[in-house]
């Protein structure tokens, strides 16, 4: 029995997409992500036994999360390129401390074996 909804001609839709693919075990006191027309849901089931019903009364949760993953993954991005430019600038740095006593290290090297 369905007693109240918002976005009703939506969230029917998605509804029964919902109940095609998933059962209700599956998806108490679980969070599901669903695709459905390009954008992502987050569907949580929760049973409200606890208020001294003898039915089966369970509230829906349904949320439009495509934003906070599209967010997610711009963040995951930046946080990547962000990553590895340090890690360039590191390695040049690196390269650029190390150079002289690199080079004097060479310099040594070929001497001694001119020496020996």
């Amino acid at each position: 029995m369905l007693l109240a909804v918002s976005h009703a001609e939506q969230q029917s839709v998605l509804m029964e997409n919902f109940s095609q693919q998933y059962s209700l075990t599956q998806s108490i006191n679980h969070s599901l992500q669903i695709t459905w027309l390009n954008k992502t849901y987050e569907v949580q089931l929760f049973p409200l036994n606890d208020m001294g019903s003898k039915e089966n009364t369970m509230t829906l949760v349904i949320s439009d999360i495509t934003q906070e993953l599209e967010a997610i993954d711009i963040m995951t991005l930046k946080t990547f390129n962000t990553g590895l430019l340090g890690l360039l600038i590191s390695e040049i740095l690196l390269f650029a401390i190390l150079w002289l006593p690199m080079r004097k290290i060479l310099t040594h090297s070929e001497s001694t074996a001119l020496i020996c």
